[in-house]
């Protein structure tokens, strides 16, 4: 059985660590739980799940060349956060390192705010197997 197969099957958790799921005690609609049907994920498993991760990081971008661009930018952290709207502790956490992915777009309001159009392929250059594909 293919991992894409297990985890859609009924009774394993479909986070793909295979292990069998517990069977639902009490119907709850507000979770779309009905009595006897098996769980979708083992307890604590969820947050672990590979296509949920997949899917969010698909968005994200590596923190580092923003960051280091971020940084010889003039004017305050307090200036930059309204130019790219976004809140001015979340630039302070970009500028010390601390912010490990950022959002597309959050690069796409720096070319906005400071019109670079070529800003996102300098600070993330296609490499030759992106650029053929």
């Amino acid at each position: 059985m293919t991992p894409s197969e297990q985890r859609t099957q009924a009774g394993i958790c479909q986070c793909g660590c295979g292990q069998p799921t517990a069977i639902i005690q009490e119907n709850r609609s507000n979770r779309g739980e009905v009595k006897g049907q098996p769980r979708r994920f083992v307890h604590g498993h969820a947050n672990t799940c590979i296509e949920a991760n997949l899917a969010r990081r698909r968005n994200q971008l590596d923190a580092k060349p923003f960051c280091e661009w971020l940084a010889t930018l003039p004017g305050s952290p307090q200036d930059i956060a309204a130019l790219l709207h976004v809140n001015e502790r979340r630039v302070r956490g970009w500028l010390n390192g601390e912010l490990e992915a950022i959002t597309l777009t959050v690069v796409d309001n720096a070319i906005t705010a400071y019109g670079d159009p070529g800003l996102l392929h300098t600070l993330y250059p296609l490499t030759d197997t992106e650029a053929t594909a």
